[in-house]
């Protein structure tokens, strides 16, 4: 799975079309997880992301050297 096949979607609906549950929800691959209830959750929750990127990078910087080193260059990907 690549970062772009990261989906979502908004409430959840039965075969019917009835509503069955209010949400925001991330689709990683087959997984599907609920990751808000309101825009401002999810506004609050995408915050939380960068913040996690400043904390990965910054203490991680030897790993995420490493990972850029081995990973295939963009002529490699298939």
């Amino acid at each position: 799975m690549e970062t772009k096949d990261i989906l979502f979607s908004v409430n959840e609906y039965d075969k019917d079309g009835n509503k069955t549950e209010d949400g925001i929800f991330l689709h990683f691959g087959s997984t599907r997880v609920l990751a808000a209830t309101s825009i401002e959750d999810f506004r609050e929750i995408i915050g939380h992301f960068e913040n996690m990127i400043e904390e990965i990078e910054t203490a991680y910087a030897d790993e995420i050297a490493a990972w850029s080193a081995a990973a295939p260059s963009e002529g490699e990907k298939k």
